[in-house]
């Protein structure tokens, strides 16, 4: 009998570590109960970077009201300036859910400032402050944001498989040095993503592309308004 459970052990094991792809994996940052394993709006990760490192080729993630912010720099080094996001192919994110829904198309009120509204900010500390419009734009407060919100480097080789829909992107503050002047909503290189339904707001850039900036890239961009960004130089 010893043996048997000893064995049996052993299996959950090899498929814990070598898992399946699940079809959703489930982020809530209001849950305050459950096994935070992504496995059920009940037992939904609190964080969208713990769906992400564990997501693989065919998973969904679905990614309920609320702000999330990057936690991870991999590997870049600096400090949590760096954090950031990253998209993978055969991967969709899609937020905007309510946390009951069973399917995408449920999603309803998803848009900014609505009820459902999902933020990814790089704005570390909560603070940002956007007034004006056009020449008039200012962002203040911001010299703690992360660069980037989501940042996919030279040879990522992203392709139109990574999806990310309902969205709002904001607060990221891209004024370092070279990668780090451009793209502060999305810095996208060689990375040919699927953005779809996302308001890209609040960003700003040093060099170029204050809300999003594409180097040898070109992304499907659908039902997206990108506006409120700012940047030195035009693009």
């Amino acid at each position: 009998m010893k043996k048997i459970l000893m064995i049996a052990s052993l299996i959950l094991i090899f498929y814990a570590g070598n898992r399946v792809a699940a079809a959703v994996i489930y982020v809530d940052s209001s849950r305050n109960a459950g096994l935070n394993n992504g496995t059920s709006w009940s037992d939904a990760f609190l964080s969208l970077q713990s769906a992400l490192n564990i997501a693989v080729s065919g998973d969904e993630i679905w990614v309920a009201k609320g702000t999330y912010k990057p936690s991870y720099d991999y590997g870049l080094g600096g400090g949590s300036r760096y954090f950031h996001f990253r998209m993978k192919n055969d991967v969709a994110i899609y937020g905007g859910f309510a946390g009951t829904e069973t399917a995408v198309s449920q999603r309803t009120d998803v848009r900014a400032g609505e009820v459902n509204e999902t933020i990814l900010s790089g704005d570390l500390n909560g603070d940002d402050v956007i007034t004006g419009a056009g020449a008039t734009l200012s962002i203040s407060n911001n010299s703690e944001n992360c660069y980037h919100v989501f940042y996919h480097p030279s040879g990522s080789g992203l392709n139109t498989t990574a999806i990310l829909d309902g969205f709002s992107i904001t607060g990221g503050n891209a004024n370092g040095s070279d990668p780090n002047r451009d793209g502060g909503g999305m810095l996208n290189n060689t990375a040919s993503v699927s953005l779809n339904n996302l308001y890209i707001y609040g960003n700003s850039a040093s060099y170029t592309g204050g809300g999003i900036c594409n180097i040898n890239s070109a992304p499907v961009i659908i039902g997206c308004s990108i506006r409120k960004n700012c940047s030195l130089a035009a693009g």
